[in-house]
């Protein structure tokens, strides 16, 4: 018998299940956070491309600018170097 009278024994019986049951709900917990952030970013990505589709729809660029404002040769309009 241990020193505090078995009680030391039944610990170390369920010590490893602890141990498997924390390791697992850590893997767990990252993989349902890491889905997630990728479902989020995957929100945001379909977000900016019903955007653009809808300004290319109404003719103007997605990001508000005046169509008038653009080169018409398609370039960026920053200088080259």
């Amino acid at each position: 018998m241990g020193i505090i009278g078995g009680w030391d024994e039944g610990l170390w019986a369920i010590v490893p299940t602890i141990a498997v049951s924390l390791l697992f709900w850590f893997v767990m917990r990252a993989i349902i956070r890491a889905d997630r952030t990728e479902r989020a970013a995957q929100a945001r990505y379909e977000a900016q491309l019903d955007a653009r589709i809808l300004a290319d729809a109404q003719g103007r660029p997605a990001d508000g600018r005046d169509p008038g404002s653009m080169p018409l040769d398609g370039s960026t309009g920053r200088p080259t170097p």
